[in-house]
């Protein structure tokens, strides 16, 4: 892998493993379905080296919406720095959003989620109707829906945004973007500069959104190389200069397909391919791919005007399309689908046939449904165990994943909390079109501790016995907590409703296991159930639970009447059955 210095390397296509012929083929097809300017502001990297640039590659100017991207790059450095997070409220930096928009995450922002209405975002008369104010910074009355419970791509929210960024930083976007990150990927300073809205609070204050021309001016070649750090998970010839996860995490679909568009009209629809201001090839409410001539993995900044940034990481590619015709043509995503199949069909590398590495995966088929007889065995049913654990899996139809998550991995304080852990299992399964389904545990054979270590060192008793019931894996050692001492209880009570705090209707959530007692947190401690859990602490969780979870279904996996020997009576409560777990059954 190259890294550009001051000037890219520009090498011909087949230093790089590509067809120069089918590379034309590919450049002339976009040309073919662009405006005027064609591909004069085209340019394709692979590995770091440029093969194909047009001839105003240098040529300066607004790249629009690409400018959220940047803001989202923005937060990313702001996070690393632990000056806020995803869950931080946008209040409690900016205050005039407290009266409205109180609850409202920067995570919301950041996805287009928020419902954040600026006064002065009536639709226009030229058109122009998602979110064009041009008082931004005057939050509006009434909000286009409750935080998180819908997608609209809203200009207005994305300068709030800006704003509420800004404070966090306490410095200008531009100034951070640049010391951070232009400056050390050796971004040209004439080629690229960020429009503002002048100073608020004695702070400039940079445009989030790209409209009013407060957008980023860039030209192609500068542009490349945002890109290049991003195909390289956020580091440059060896530095670190944005964490890996964010890269990750930002540039995976964030938004599910089953999220309501609640603003069709601005023709921008996000739901199952829109991260965290970037746009992901993900899988759309209609089931199809967004590029399906493109790996997964593609992801991009995308403006008006025909402005796109595009990385394809299983390729090493990186594309750079400027312009200004876009009122001419529009360079849909059929035409950017059938330029990125051309472009992958130059590569002289590519797999042989039947391998599916770094080329387009085909879809799987739809689904079909069939009407199922009652089956009184769990081992008659067909339907036991299809759901894979968390991981893209093509070999059955399935909507769900399911994962474990060690509960000291998230908690760390009686009330402090890292989920970026289970976050990431989140996106992972939204990446592909699917729910979750949660489950936490405390006890694992054969891995580390589950219990958070701040108890272990306040001296909560932990068993250490060998546990035979792990086939088909052999024996292994088990640490069984006292699930009566009250540190632990009270510890589980104040995770489980921090959970629902956070994530009780969140739509990548399918459902949550009651979990955390027991080993693998399935309710059970055989063949040593007398260190099982007792129905007071049993109920203690089930009551959390319900509480914490008034929207996201709860499941538990051993159903129990009011005589059961064993187990507290939830007959009565609002709580689903699974048997065993989904995965393993």
């Amino acid at each position: 892998m190259h890294f550009p210095g001051r000037e890219w390397s520009v090498v011909k296509p087949e230093a790089e493993a590509l067809d120069s012929a089918k590379l034309q083929a590919a450049v002339d097809f976009l040309k073919a379905n662009a405006g005027r300017d064609g591909v004069r502001e085209l340019l394709i990297a692979r590995n770091g080296r440029v093969v194909w640039e047009g001839d105003a590659v240098t040529n300066v100017h607004g790249v629009w919406s690409v400018t959220k991207s940047f803001a989202s790059t923005c937060l990313g450095l702001l996070m690393d720095d632990g000056r806020c997070s995803l869950d931080t409220p946008a209040a409690s930096l900016v205050p005039t959003l407290s009266t409205n928009y109180s609850r409202v995450p920067l995570r919301h922002f950041t996805t287009m989620t928020s419902g954040y209405r600026a006064v002065g975002d009536e639709p226009r008369a030229d058109g122009y109707t998602h979110g064009p104010s041009r008082t931004p910074f005057t939050p509006g009355p009434q909000p286009l829906f409750p935080p998180g419970a819908a997608y609209a791509y809203w200009d207005s929210a994305m300068n709030m945004f800006a704003l509420v960024l800004t404070r966090a930083a306490g410095e200008p976007l531009e100034q951070l973007f640049r010391r951070r990150i232009a400056d050390p990927i050796a971004m040209d300073a004439a080629g690229w500069r960020w429009g503002d809205f002048g100073e608020i609070g004695g702070v400039r204050v940079n445009g989030g959104a790209g409209n009013q021309d407060r957008h980023v001016f860039i030209n192609a070649r500068q542009l490349a190389r945002l890109g290049h750090l991003f195909l390289n998970g956020g580091r440059w010839n060896g530095q670190q200069l944005i964490s890996s996860n964010w890269v990750r995490a930002a540039t995976s679909t964030q938004v599910p397909a089953t999220l309501t568009n609640a603003w069709p009209r601005s023709g921008i629809a996000g739901p199952g391919v829109y991260g965290f201001n970037w746009w992901c090839n993900g899988i759309q409410p209609n089931g199809k791919r967004v590029w399906p001539g493109a790996p997964p993995e593609t992801f991009a900044a995308l403006g008006y005007n025909n402005n796109k940034l595009i990385v394809i990481p299983p390729w090493q590619m990186v594309v750079v399309r400027m312009g200004l015709d876009e009122a001419e043509r529009k360079i849909g995503d059929d035409a950017l689908d059938g330029f990125l199949r051309r472009l992958g069909e130059a590569r002289l590398d590519a797999p042989a046939a039947g391998s599916t590495a770094g080329r387009a995966v085909a879809e799987p088929p739809a689904t079909s449904f069939h009407s199922l007889t009652y089956a009184p065995a769990p081992p008659d049913n067909p339907l036991k165990g299809f759901v894979p654990y968390l991981r893209a899996d093509a070999t059955f139809p399935h909507s769900l994943e399911w994962d474990y998550t060690k509960l000291s991995d998230v908690m760390t304080g009686p009330t402090n909390f890292n989920w970026a852990p289970f976050d990431a299992k989140l996106s992972a399964a939204a990446t592909r079109g699917h729910h979750f389904i949660a489950r936490f545990y405390l006890e694992w054979p054969g891995k580390t501790i589950g219990v958070p270590q701040y108890l272990i060192d306040a001296g909560l008793p932990l068993r250490r016995w060998t546990n035979t019931n792990t086939q088909p894996h052999p024996p292994a050692v088990d640490h069984t907590p006292d699930y009566e001492d009250p540190r632990l209880r009270a510890a589980l009570t104040n995770f489980i409703h921090a959970l629902g705090d956070r994530y009780d209707g969140d739509p990548r959530l399918g459902f949550v296991g009651l979990g955390l007692l027991g080993t693998w947190g399935e309710w059970h401690n055989y063949p040593n159930q007398q260190w099982f859990a007792s129905k007071t602490v049993q109920c203690e969780v089930m009551d959390a639970f319900e509480e914490a979870f008034k929207k996201t279904k709860l499941v538990a996996r051993y159903p129990a009447g009011t005589n059961d020997s064993r187990y507290a009576d939830n007959s009565a409560r609002a709580i689903g059955y699974h048997d065993d777990s989904f995965a393993w059954a």
